[in-house]
């Protein structure tokens, strides 16, 4: 879930926002110790004018539709918040 977190962070600090954010729209594959992690319904997106406007909308759409427990969503915020960095705060 970190890895996820931190993949959507990393879409979100580009000033990219996913528009319509999922679960259904990111995939995951562990392979050999690896994870990989694929977003879908890229046209769906569009380019915000700061990283904090992009990520507020994203993490609130996906919060409403995860069917996942605080656990997990803590989880998620963790590696998203390693990633976007000391403006995570003020999401």
């Amino acid at each position: 879930m970190q890895e996820v977190g931190r993949t959507v962070a990393r879409f979100n600090r580009a000033r990219w926002q996913h528009g319509c954010l999922r679960t259904k729209h990111l995939f995951v594959r562990l392979q050999g110790g690896q994870v990989e992690i694929a977003t879908l319904d890229l046209e769906k997106t569009r380019q915000r004018i700061s990283a904090l406007y992009a990520a507020r909308h994203d993490i609130s759409q996906l919060r409403r539709h995860v069917p996942w427990g605080d656990d997990l969503w803590q989880c998620y915020l963790q590696g998203y918040a390693e990633t976007f960095g000391p403006a995570f705060s003020k999401v």
